[in-house]
């Protein structure tokens, strides 16, 4: 086995050689100055040494000329293994000394394995020495020399190194002051912050809680750096943002929702964004809004029963789209069961009685064209063959050029109505054929009572009847009828009386149960008499009307004076009192009790014309409606409040976003910056002599650059800073780059309306925003190549065109029910004064337009 002495006074360097000579096979000798390597050999010789020069006690060279010296040694083969020594002067002494080989460290272990084995393979006996032979003079003054220069040299880098040190040390505390600076700075940004924000690393632990989190906590921030999340918070554990997190940790991609809190018994906002080295969360308590929605959801609820025990449904129709909204009572009147319906005019219409169509169309296009409210009755025909009378209230939205746009309104079901009108409508034909029969017939009676007493008188009796009869019969003297008269004018009159009797009793039960279905109804019914301007009424009209008890005819005045007077106007020509052509009117007028009280009464009316073609009455029928008014006025209100709420949330969270967008950029931005520069300048001084401190300086660096660009995204999302900056157009144009160019697509912006133009914020913001929608609603279910954008100005007016070339709009399983997206879209443009439509064509893509007025601002209350 062959044996090395290593001589090197680094452990280290020893360890290396060991290892690579040992893996070899060789047997290894170590020492760590020449003076050991001496006494090692000489107890054992090795096969070869390994020898640094630069060494304490006794360096390399003086061991060679000892190793020479020596006649056991001077045949072992001395390679000289040096870092220090490489000028061509060391080389040549070296092997003036006796050296076998010269070789500069380091080398590749193959390389120096190799070069010792061709030493080995050439290695001769040395010849015997009588005596030592000492060192020449020319040996010694070069070996001065060497030592000298290497001792100089040795010293002035000692001195370079002192004065790098000095300054990489100077560098350092003023890098470290700079960090801790900028540290400072994004601390502060963070604080300034509203929102709560905290920090998280890869392995859960807090790494910043700015004082927001912690109020939220009840715990001081600095007590929860570096400890778990779920350590410090368990009961947080399996709660909707536990899992939020891991999953914006896995997928890497950023999350925003809201989620109720149990332990706190809050609802909170969270905005997630990940990153390799952890997660940045922002958080705010949203707990006031969530009960006021709560309490506007319980609002609509109450107002749903409230409906719905008075058997009505509600509907909105959007116009320029053709779409409508029907509540699930409203399906139910037309036989459509729940999410039936498909939203659509031509299924709305398919179930209204053909007869009754047209006529109502025709109501709706005069009502849309004079700006006045709906009211029509007309038949629904269910799938199972039945006939329901329904009447449908409504009104209309207009633009600020005045056309009509939506049309919100009630519908109620009548049947039992109707079916009760009919009922008093047969019964008031019936009075009047009984009346036609007695009218008329008094004096036949007369007739027949005079000559009955007449044929009593003959026969010596006294008379029946007396009276007129009697006289009658002695002005006319002894009238002896034929005999065979007799029987025939008694049986006449008896049946005479009969009919009489009979048509009497069937007039008052006529009349009760007309009283009887008036006042279950709260229907009254009135008949004007137009050449005595007094009103003959029903009892159930007499009470609406706050009338006296029965007492002949209500004169007219009396009745208007139970009118507000805004109301009495339809006392006057024309009015639905005092029609002067054969149709029917309809009117809601409004009575005032003396506490104070409004009773709101639907009046129908029609003209009955004489033979000469003029007006002889007016007659028709009253009702209570102040339920159903009221239920209107509460769905309206109900809609507005809804309406408001949205463009309030809607204002408040674009400031808010634009706020917080505002201080991300500019502050934690700036600071996030400055701390990127003072690191690179800590790295360019420590790179070369503290490589573990460098390397750790890049990590940060990687970092903070991910840092920065989670910091510009969420700016971006809150609030793009180009809206406010630049304009509209250029944030249009970079919202339809940045979408577009992910899902790889081309795009197209036009405009010939000038920036300038677009300055108005809650213009701009809308526009912004209902564009921001439609691009993301094409990037997710378009599948499109190309979208156009174009931006037209019309007098008055801008138009904001988004067309992809896609699948087109899918019809939807329940298309009356409009998503989420477009009525966020028409929710925004309502705020602004315009609207939205989207059309689509499948196989061809989607057209999203927005129209909103130009010139006028109009925000939301």
């Amino acid at each position: 086995m062959t044996r090395a002495l290593v001589v090197d006074d680094r452990a280290e360097n020893r360890y290396l050689l060991r290892a690579v000579l040992q893996a070899r096979g060789w047997a290894v000798d170590e020492a760590a100055d020449g003076a050991q390597a001496l006494a090692s050999a000489r107890a054992t010789v090795p096969d070869i040494v390994v020898s640094d020069l630069l060494m304490p006690v006794m360096d390399g060279y003086t061991l060679l000329r000892h190793w020479e010296a020596d006649e056991r040694l001077r045949g072992v083969p001395f390679v000289v293994y040096t870092a220090t020594y490489t000028d061509p002067d060391d080389e040549r002494l070296a092997r003036d000394l006796g050296a076998a080989a010269f070789v500069l460290k380091p080398q590749e272990p193959q390389d120096l394995l190799r070069l010792l084995d061709t030493v080995l393979e050439r290695r001769w006996p040395a010849p015997p020495l009588a005596t030592p032979v000492p060192a020449g003079e020319d040996h010694m003054r070069q070996y001065s020399e060497v030592l000298v220069r290497k001792l100089e040299e040795k010293t002035a880098q000692l001195e370079r190194a002192n004065r790098q040190l000095e300054t990489d040390m100077a560098a350092r505390r003023q890098a470290e002051a700079l960090a801790e600076s900028a540290r400072a700075q994004l601390s502060q940004a963070f604080e300034r912050v509203t929102d709560a924000f905290v920090a998280l690393d890869r392995n859960w632990c807090y790494t910043y809680v700015n004082a927001k989190a912690g109020e939220l906590f009840g715990r001081e921030p600095a007590q929860l750096l570096g400890k778990h999340i779920w350590t410090e918070f368990p009961e947080g554990v399996g709660q909707p943002f536990h899992l939020a997190y891991e999953r914006a940790m896995d997928e890497q991609k950023p999350l925003h929702f809201e989620s109720y809190y149990g332990p706190y018994d809050r609802w909170f906002e969270n905005v997630v964004y990940p990153s390799p080295n952890g997660l940045s969360i922002y958080f705010h308590d949203i707990t006031v809004r969530k009960e006021a929605e709560a309490a506007l959801r319980e609002s609509e609820e109450r107002l749903r029963l409230a409906l719905d025990a008075a058997h009505m449904g509600t509907y909105d129709w959007d116009i320029p789209t053709g779409r409508i909204i029907w509540s699930r009572r409203h399906e139910a009147l037309w036989g459509y069961a729940a999410g039936e319906f498909d939203g659509t005019y031509a299924s709305f219409g398919a179930r209204v009685h053909p007869q009754d169509l047209a006529a109502m169309n025709a109501e709706v296009s005069r009502c849309m064209v004079a700006r006045e409210p709906f009211t029509h009755e007309f038949r629904v025909v269910w799938p199972d063959g039945s006939v329901h009378w329904i009447e449908g209230c409504g009104e209309f939205e207009f633009d600020a050029a005045g056309t009509a746009v939506r049309m919100r309104g009630v519908a109620t079901e009548i049947t039992a109505r109707k079916q009760a009108q009919e009922r008093d409508r047969q019964q008031l034909a019936e009075l009047r054929r009984w009346h036609e029969l007695t009218v008329g017939r008094e004096e036949r009676v007369a007739e027949l009572k005079a000559t009955v007493d007449r044929l009593l008188a003959a026969r010596g009796l006294p008379p029946r009847f007396g009276g007129a009869a009697a006289a009658a019969a002695d002005t006319d003297g002894a009238c002896e009828p034929p005999a065979a008269d007799n029987g025939r004018s008694r049986l006449a009159l008896l049946n005479l009386l009969d009919d009489q009797r009979r048509a009497v009793e069937a007039l008052r039960r006529s009349e009760a149960g007309l009283r009887l279905a008036q006042a279950r109804a709260s229907i009254g019914s009135w008949e004007l008499d137009l050449a005595h301007a007094s009103v003959a009424c029903s009892d159930e009209m007499r009470r609406l009307f706050r009338c006296g008890p029965p007492a002949g005819p209500v004169p007219l005045a009396e009745l208007a004076h139970a009118l507000l007077p805004a109301d009495r106007c339809a006392l006057a020509p024309g009015g639905v009192w005092s029609l002067q052509e054969p149709r029917a009117a309809r009117q809601q007028l409004r009575v005032r009790d003396p506490d104070g009280t409004i009773t709101w009464i639907e009046c129908k009316g029609e003209t009955e014309l004489g033979q000469d073609g003029r007006p002889v009455r007016v007659s028709g029928t009253a009702q209570d409606v102040t339920e159903r008014q009221h239920l209107l006025e509460r769905l309206a209100e109900s809609n507005e409040q809804l309406r408001a709420l949205a463009a309030r949330m809607d204002r408040l969270r674009e400031e808010e976003s634009s706020r917080l967008s505002r201080e991300l950029h500019d502050e934690l931005g700036q600071a996030l910056a400055g701390l990127k520069l003072d690191l690179a300048t800590l790295h360019a001084r420590l790179a070369a002599d503290e490589p573990a401190a460098a390397e750790r300086i890049r990590g940060m660096q990687a970092q903070i650059d991910g840092l920065v660009r989670t910091t510009r995204d969420i700016a971006r999302r809150l609030r793009p800073r180009v809206l406010d900056d630049l304009g509209l157009l250029p944030a249009l144009e970079a919202q339809a780059g940045e979408i577009c160019r992910r899902m790889g697509a081309r795009y197209e912006l036009v405009s010939d309306v000038p920036n300038e133009a677009l300055a108005d914020p809650a213009l701009a913001t809308a526009v912004y925003r209902v564009v921001q929608e439609a691009l993301t609603n094409i990037a997710r279910h378009a599948a499109a190549t190309r979208v156009d954008i174009a931006v037209l100005g019309q007098p008055g007016w801008l138009t904001v065109e988004v067309r992809d070339n896609g699948k087109g709009l899918a019809q939807p399983t329940h298309p009356g029910r409009a998503t989420l997206g477009l009525l966020g879209m028409q929710e925004r443009a309502a705020a602004v004064g315009g609207q939205v439509t989207v059309e689509g064509f499948p196989g061809q893509g989607t057209v999203v337009t927005l129209r909103v007025p130009l010139g006028t601002r109009t925000e939301a209350a």
